[in-house]
């Protein structure tokens, strides 16, 4: 660059001209770093939100700080590092997540409430169905019997599986029945009956069109063309009633039996203690 060229640039940013032109690009140069290190300093200096420890007001300090803080509102005083503190801002992550719960909460309540208890009802069936699947799995001789334990008897010369040593504890029975009658069950008679109890019946009446505007050499017309639709979709609020009542009873008895069983099982163990405990073969 000329002199001339460097004492613009000099002129743009307020600086002064005289001198040779080393003494100008020595003088551009200082300037450069002054700024540079104003840059630096800005950015350490950026502005870090933080909740007080004792009523959650929301405070701003310097990133670089680090010492103690007193709260305006409450008076109480804690050490804070703003390096530590994350750059996030906490109430654009409020507003993020009030925003997005209130969209979905939107968005569920414009659905078809029938649609909803529906869907619910048909979670709650895919839960029965792997209730009952994981139940009877739970008596395989796979379940019932762990590999290491797993042997062959002969018998009327031929070959039949056994098993031999293992203790319930090992073996995946229990835990397949626990998962099946404690867990999986429970959930789905839960889900038959919030979608049982979610639907609402829709109030499909036939809607009679103004009078006046049907009105032809003195007799009224009465609007009948959705009478079909009507029918058709009592049908179908019909069938998926049924549907969803079916799913509920078969929920309901299966848990019922659950209960039973557990009864009688429990019963069956006190009644074979008691017996062990009277014959006196429990201490031997």
């Amino acid at each position: 660059m000329t002199i001339v060229e460097l004492k613009e640039i000099l002129k743009s940013k307020k600086l002064p001209v005289s001198g040779t032109k080393s003494v100008l690009i020595n003088r551009l140069e200082e300037h450069d770093l002054v700024e540079n290190s104003k840059e630096n300093t800005t950015v350490l200096e950026k502005k870090v939100k933080f909740k007080c420890a004792e009523c959650d007001t929301i405070l701003k300090i310097p990133k670089s700080y680090n010492g103690n803080i007193k709260c305006p509102v409450c008076s109480y005083e804690q050490e804070i590092n703003g390096g530590e503190i994350n750059d996030l801002d906490i109430s654009d992550i409020f507003s993020f997540f009030t925003t997005g719960a209130q969209i979905i909460f939107q968005k569920i309540k414009s659905l078809d409430s029938k649609k909803v208890s529906l869907t619910i009802s048909i979670s709650a069936a895919i839960l029965m169905i792997i209730s009952i699947v994981t139940f009877f799995s739970a008596f395989t001789y796979e379940s019932m019997c762990p590999e290491e334990y797993r042997e062959t008897a002969i018998i009327d010369g031929e070959e039949y599986p056994s098993c031999s040593g293992a203790s319930w504890g090992e073996t995946e029975t229990m835990n397949k029945l626990f998962t099946a009658c404690c867990i999986l069950l429970p959930l789905s008679l839960t889900l038959a009956i919030v979608g049982y109890s979610v639907r609402k019946e829709g109030d499909d009446r036939l809607k009679v069109s103004d009078p006046l505007k049907n009105q032809v050499e003195g007799k009224f017309i009465v609007n009948t063309s959705n009478k079909n639709n009507t029918k058709n979709n009592t049908l179908i609020d019909n069938t998926t009633k049924v549907i969803q009542f079916s799913i509920l009873g078969v929920s309901i008895t299966l848990s019922v039996l659950t209960i039973v069983g557990t009864i009688l099982i429990i019963i069956f163990f006190i009644l074979a203690i008691y017996s062990l405990l009277s014959s006196g073969s429990f201490f031997a």
